[in-house]
């Protein structure tokens, strides 16, 4: 179990990179159109650090509390999540929907900020706005819900960051997944079988140089 000491440092942590979390998003938001879609990925961001990020879109909401989240993950990485410990663990956020894990696992480490909402993404971030295909652009406005992972505090590489968000995803993911943003790339992508086995297996669709 987490000790009273431990719990007061990594909730000050997570309030830090919750505001982090939440300017990266509104960044997001006002990034010019220059991204693709699943056809090519311009970044907007050269000169700095891109986002760490994954969000896949679906009709079906993930319900997640601590202990749910711990066991799920713990199917992922098992012996690493359970029973709790300081090493590797899973903490609420202010909000329902919101976690913070810390992952200390070999080859999948990092802090990450995963959260789970029962609304449209496009209510959150103007990925949508770039998507040239109106057949696309309506079935991507038609999903209520999303689940995204998002690298907080990098304690490796990029690339390991990745590993652990596409691995969560793919356990994670409703069967209803549809489409897979990168919030920051503004790529949209469906969310299929394939894209499911190749997260499970950290074959990292997209990774940062």
């Amino acid at each position: 179990m987490l000790k009273a000491p431990a719990l007061r440092i990594f909730g000050a942590i997570f309030a830090v990179t919750c505001a982090w979390a939440s300017s990266s998003e509104t960044r997001a938001q006002g990034l010019p159109a220059i991204a693709q879609n699943s056809n090519g990925a311009a970044s907007p961001s050269a000169g700095s650090r891109e986002m760490v990020s994954w969000v896949v879109l679906s009709n079906t909401y993930v319900d997640l509390k601590v202990d749910s989240l711990r066991e799920k993950l713990d199917e992922v990485y098992p012996g690493q999540f359970l029973p709790p410990r300081n090493k590797n663990f899973v903490i609420d956020g202010p909000t329902p929907g919101q976690f913070f894990i810390k992952s200390t696992i070999a080859g999948a480490a990092g802090m990450f900020m995963l959260i789970s909402v029962p609304a449209s993404y496009t209510q959150f971030s103007g990925f949508a706005e770039v998507i040239a295909d109106p057949t696309l652009l309506r079935n991507v406005k038609a999903q209520c819900c999303w689940l995204s992972v998002d690298l907080v505090h990098r304690l490796t590489t990029d690339a390991d960051a990745y590993r652990f968000i596409e691995q969560v995803l793919a356990k994670l993911a409703p069967q209803d997944a549809a489409f897979l943003v990168h919030p920051e790339k503004l790529i949209t992508m469906p969310f299929d079988d394939n894209i499911r086995r190749q997260f499970a297996t950290g074959a990292q669709i997209l990774s940062s140089p």
